[in-house]
């Protein structure tokens, strides 16, 4: 065999052999996680909270670090199911939310705030969108680890904070 011939048919064994990854479903997240951040990864959530305030005056830093810090940032748990229509998402300690899984708005009033709300799975990633007069957030969740990890990525935006907050959070599939 000559060495043109062993090069391409290395090349179709590769190509042969390779199996696409597999694809993500809304099944796939249904699951009870756990919290499962690292020192580090707390240490971050407390550094991202310090960034996004130092641009506020020198008096108003330790209010504003209190009402972020009662936001409850990262939930204890999350418990994820999905009926085939509504995706709910349930945070420990706060209550239930469901939404339609295409992606529709749902509106709802909570203590008062009117919030708008919707999620669906957009390549791999879950996907919420939320509103309020409170303020913004975009959250990104993502499956790693043979779907047992659940990776959040939360960009809030409040109009009493002049920047942004980024949070980066770990949970573990409870089985």
């Amino acid at each position: 065999m000559t060495l043109k011939r062993r090069i391409v048919a290395g090349l179709a064994s590769v190509l042969l052999s390779s199996q696409p990854a597999a694809a993500v479903s809304l099944a796939d997240f249904v699951g009870q996680y756990v919290y499962a951040g690292s020192q580090d990864e707390r240490q971050a959530i407390l550094a991202e909270v310090d960034r996004a305030i130092s641009e506020l005056s020198f008096f108003l830093r330790p209010l504003a670090r209190m009402a972020v810090k009662s936001l409850e940032l990262t939930p204890k748990s999350i418990a994820i199911r999905w009926d085939g229509r509504l995706v709910g998402i349930q945070t420990s300690p706060a209550g239930i939310s469901e939404t339609p899984a295409d992606g529709s708005l749902v509106t709802m009033n909570s203590l008062g705030r009117t919030i708008t709300m919707q999620r669906q799975l957009t390549q791999d990633t879950l996907v919420e969108v939320t509103r309020s007069s409170d303020g913004d957030s975009n959250t990104k969740m993502t499956l790693t680890s043979g779907k047992s990890v659940l990776n959040i990525r939360s960009v809030l935006v409040t109009h009493h904070i002049p920047t942004p907050i980024t949070l980066k959070l770990t949970y573990r599939r409870q089985r």
